[in-house]
């Protein structure tokens, strides 16, 4: 069942958002929303984001066509101009016609650029009611949208050429697995694979019920939520900073 609250309580839930986020990152922080979301008539969708006034920026909302409110993981550099990781939030819910709402999804997306610049999206930590969609996805799961280049090596009976081909992993379809379109016949290539249809599952897999429902938790309640959101954030961070104080040799 998708958790569902009244205004009141999606208040107090952002409250408690910005108060974690804040004490992560050392952002006063803020929710993005639309006006008069309180009287949304059923199925209307509400979209709750944060922003912070210090260091605003935006980047581009997967599948939304819109730009969307974005914080730096590390604001000491976003302040120093230096390239580095941003995150942002996005919150949806459904009005049900009755005051109370019901939430259909909230992810984290995390994104690599310099400020005032266009980033790159990398990768998106996502939670969605199963019961309202992506029944067959694990939830919540990790995201991943950049796309790779793989080399690959294909017999050649002609003079060898190169060329990138894009390859997109689709979702399965019924009766077996689709890998996109096949390189040209006697071609060697570089694959650029396109990941986004791909769900990682990070909430376990000891759920009752067998694949995917095994894969699948749902937020119960306002604690859950702030507690995921926060605690995926924070993980975020400290992977980030492990890359950027990490010496390669």
């Amino acid at each position: 069942m998708a958790l569902t609250a009244e205004a009141g309580v999606i208040r107090g839930l952002h409250r408690r958002l910005c108060k974690a986020v804040e004490g992560l990152l050392g952002l006063h922080t803020s929710v993005h929303e639309g006006a008069g979301w309180q009287h949304a008539g059923e199925h209307q969708r509400i979209t709750f984001g944060l922003t912070n006034p210090h260091i605003p920026d935006f980047a581009p909302l997967v599948r939304a066509g819109r730009t969307w409110p974005v914080m730096p993981l590390f604001p000491e550099q976003a302040e120093d101009l230096q390239e580095c990781a941003w995150a942002g939030w996005s919150e949806l819910w459904l009005g049900t016609g009755r005051r109370v709402f019901a939430l259909d999804g909230v992810q984290w997306s995390f994104y690599w650029g310099n400020p005032g610049r266009p980033k790159r999206l990398l990768f998106r930590a996502g939670w969605v009611a199963a019961d309202l969609r992506a029944a067959k996805a694990p939830q919540p799961h990790w995201h991943f949208d950049s796309r790779t280049v793989w080399e690959t090596t294909i017999p050649v009976d002609t003079e060898a050429s190169l060329e990138v081909v894009e390859v997109r992993l689709e979702c399965p379809p019924e009766g077996g697995p689709s890998y996109g379109e096949a390189p040209p016949s006697g071609v060697p290539a570089l694959l650029e694979y396109d990941l986004s249809g791909l769900h990682l599952g990070m909430g376990g897999w000891d759920h009752p019920g067998e694949h995917p429902a095994c894969w699948q938790w749902s937020p119960h309640s306002v604690d859950a939520l702030v507690e995921w959101a926060a605690r995926t954030l924070c993980l975020a961070r400290a992977e980030f900073d492990r890359l950027r104080t990490t010496t390669v040799t």
